[in-house]
């Protein structure tokens, strides 16, 4: 409880990325009316979240690109940090193209320069990453240089990675994914392989309640039309999952995710076989009662299975 007479100011960023799942994106768990005392301050893409504060009358700010004087201070706070800097020539380069008045290009750009160790082709680099015309382009070509140094000592490591975190429902720990990745005769892929991808991609990625996943939908769309373009290939990767966490003992994680990747999948009848098996259903009933709802719901839109 906040004492009456102390003041709050709550903040709460990319109200976009909630799940769409029991009124997330539409706000109803936000109260209408807000105590005096407390201030809350909400960051959202245009959608339904927006739309709902819009409804309540609440007001609203509009995040203006950045000016050039804005990207300029960007640019050297950002690589200050790293006891780096760029000469004023290449900053001015940078900040004159239009893309970097978007946040999120231009520190991912900078990220990109600042890991980049040939000094003699920096400039050369540099024209590399700005002939990206959006962030998803920048995003691609970011791909392009993981796979070049992370996929020598695990071939598909970058890919595959990405494909599984891709599929996953909320992320995956970072032990399902080493588990995952591992090659054949390994039971998980080595930490020696794992941790420099990690690290590099780290920026980019979140992790929430220990589960890791992607930081923003500009990576996830990269990835999807990079590595699972077409809805086949979407289904295998939520099969591949499906198939490993049904290996696993009756616990939340499986239970959150093994019949959610079935019905990502279109798989009717592996699902029905799932969520009818008595002890599968009291432990989903228990964990989340409108996913099994929801479950059923989807097999007799799809299928002929039906409750009986």
């Amino acid at each position: 409880m906040v004492p009456a007479n102390s003041r709050v100011i709550l903040v709460l960023d990319a109200l976009n990325q909630l799940e769409d799942r029991e009124g997330a994106l539409d706000l109803i768990w936000l109260p209408q009316k807000v105590p005096a005392n407390i201030r809350l301050v909400l960051s959202t893409l245009p959608g339904r979240p927006l739309n709902d504060l819009r409804k309540r009358g609440w007001p609203t700010l509009y995040i203006e690109p950045l000016n050039t004087d804005e990207r300029k201070r960007l640019v050297s706070e950002y690589l200050n940090q790293y006891a780096k800097e760029l000469s004023p020539a290449r900053i001015e380069r940078i900040v004159t193209v239009l893309p970097t008045a978007n946040p999120l290009y231009l520190c991912s750009l900078l990220e990109e320069l600042r890991l980049f160790g040939i000094h003699e082709r920096l400039d050369e680099r540099i024209e590399h990453y700005l002939a990206a015309q959006n962030v998803s382009e920048l995003y691609a070509r970011i791909l392009d240089r993981w796979q070049q140094d992370y996929d020598r000592e695990r071939p598909r490591l970058v890919g595959d990675t990405l494909s599984l975190l891709w599929a996953s429902r909320r992320g995956l720990q970072e032990t399902e994914l080493m588990d995952l990745l591992g090659r054949a005769g390994e039971d998980r892929l080595p930490q020696a392989i794992w941790s420099p991808f990690y690290l590099a991609a780290e920026r980019s990625l979140v992790s929430r309640s220990g589960l890791i996943g992607f930081s923003h939908e500009y990576l996830r769309r990269a990835v999807r039309d990079r590595y699972l373009p077409v809805m086949g290939e979407q289904a295998e990767a939520h099969l591949k999952l499906a198939y490993y966490f049904d290996k696993q003992d009756l616990v939340t994680r499986k239970v959150e995710e093994l019949p959610w990747q079935l019905s990502a999948a279109e798989s009717w009848e592996p699902l029905y076989k799932v969520v009818a098996d008595a002890k599968f259903f009291q432990a989903a009933w228990r964990i989340g009662r409108f996913d099994v709802e929801s479950f059923w719901a989807r097999l007799e839109e799809h299928s002929y299975f039906a409750v009986e």
